[in-house]
C-alpha cells in the first residue's frame, strides 16, 4: 500500500497584485486541496500582501503567510519557503500564473505511485494576458533520458512554474540567486546531475501567463550565453555560437509570436520563425546521434 503523500505549494511573490485573485481561485477550483500553501512576499509594494491576508482567511487548507522585512530576491524567498514548508512533496508554481484543476491531483497521484521519480514536471498553457486566452503550449519531453540529454544539451525541459519534486531533492539542492533570471536551468541540472529521476507528464497542466512586456533580443541573448556557460561548468559540453545565434533568434522571435496580440502579426512571426526551428531541430538531432556514436565506440574500446 503507497503511504500517503502530504503535499505543500511554494511561492515567492513580488509584485502580483493584479493577479493573485486569479490565482488563488484556481487553487479554489482545483479537484484536489494542497495540505498547505506556502506564500512567501518577498517585500511587495503593491497590495499584494493584503490580497493574500484577505484570501488566507477564506482558505480550507494550511495558509503559511511570510511577509519579509527586505526583498531577498526570487532564489533566496523560495528557498525560505520551502525550509518553511512541511510536505512530503514540494509543488513549484509561479502568482502571476494559475492552475489546471486537476494538477495537483495528478502530479501527486504520479509521485504516490512512482517512488523511483523524484520529479515530476507537466507541460504549459501559454496564457497571453491582453488577450485573456490561450495561445499555445509547450511540448517537453516526457521520458527521464531525452529530460536529460536536453539539459546536458543546454535546453531547458521542466518548466519552473510546472513540476512538483520530493523534499529529499531540496535537501541537496536549492535555488542560488546569483544565477536568476536562468535559475531553472542550474537547479535542474543540478537536480539531474545528483542522479534524480525525472518524468514530464505530457497534459498541460499549468497555465503560463505570457506578459504584455518585449522580451529584448538582448536580454534573451544573454540569458541563453548564461545557460550555455552553465551547461559548460555542470556538464562539460560546450556550445557553439552558431548554435547559442540560432536559439537566440528563433527563441526571439517565439516570444513575439506568444505575445502577438493580433491574427496577422502572429502569422508573421511564425513565417519568420520557421526557418530557425527547423535548423535548431537538424542540428538537435545531428549532435545526439554524434553523442550517442561517441558513447558507443567508448564502449567498446572498454
Amino acid at each position: 500500500m503507497n503511504k500517503h503523500l502530504t503535499l505543500s505549494i511554494v511561492v515567492a511573490n513580488f509584485n502580483n497584485q493584479k493577479y493573485l485573485d486569479t490565482f488563488f481561485e484556481s487553487i479554489d477550483k482545483s479537484s484536489q486541496k494542497p495540505d498547505e500553501l506556502v506564500f512567501v512576499d518577498d517585500k511587495s509594494t503593491d497590495n499584494s500582501l493584503l490580497l493574500a491576508k484577505k484570501w488566507k482567511k477564506k482558505a480550507n487548507y494550511k495558509f503559511v503567510l511570510i511577509a519579509l522585512d527586505s526583498n531577498q530576491g526570487f532564489a533566496n524567498a523560495l528557498n525560505i519557503g520551502i525550509k518553511k514548508s512541511t510536505g512530503d512533496l514540494i509543488l513549484r508554481i509561479d502568482p502571476d500564473d494559475f492552475f489546471h484543476p486537476h494538477r495537483i491531483m495528478v502530479e501527486k497521484e504520479y509521485l504516490t505511485n512512482n517512488p523511483d521519480i523524484h520529479i515530476v514536471g507537466s507541460n504549459t498553457y501559454y496564457f497571453n494576458s491582453h488577450r485573456a486566452r490561450v495561445v499555445g503550449h509547450s511540448f517537453s519531453p516526457v521520458l527521464h533520458n531525452e529530460i536529460l540529454k536536453r539539459f546536458q544539451k543546454g535546453v531547458i525541459s521542466i518548466a519552473n512554474t510546472s513540476y512538483t519534486a520530493r523534499r529529499e531533492v531540496f535537501d541537496k539542492v536549492i535555488y542560488e540567486q546569483d544565477f536568476v533570471p536562468y535559475e531553472e536551468y542550474v537547479i535542474f541540472s543540478k537536480m539531474l546531475s545528483s542522479s534524480f529521476k525525472t518524468h514530464n507528464i505530457s497534459q498541460p497542466l499549468t497555465y503560463y501567463r505570457v506578459h504584455s512586456q518585449i522580451r529584448s533580443y538582448r536580454f534573451i541573448k544573454n540569458k541563453l550565453q548564461d545557460i550555455s556557460d552553465q551547461c559548460y561548468a555542470i556538464w562539460g559540453n560546450k556550445i557553439s555560437s552558431f548554435t547559442l545565434s540560432m536559439r537566440t533568434i528563433d527563441s526571439y522571435l517565439y516570444w513575439r509570436w506568444l505575445r502577438s496580440n493580433n491574427l496577422l502579426f502572429q502569422l508573421f512571426w511564425m513565417a519568420l520563425g520557421i526557418p530557425f526551428k527547423a535548423i535548431n531541430y537538424l542540428q538537435y538531432n545531428l549532435s545526439s546521434s554524434s553523442l550517442a556514436n561517441k558513447r558507443l565506440a567508448t564502449s567498446k574500446s572498454e
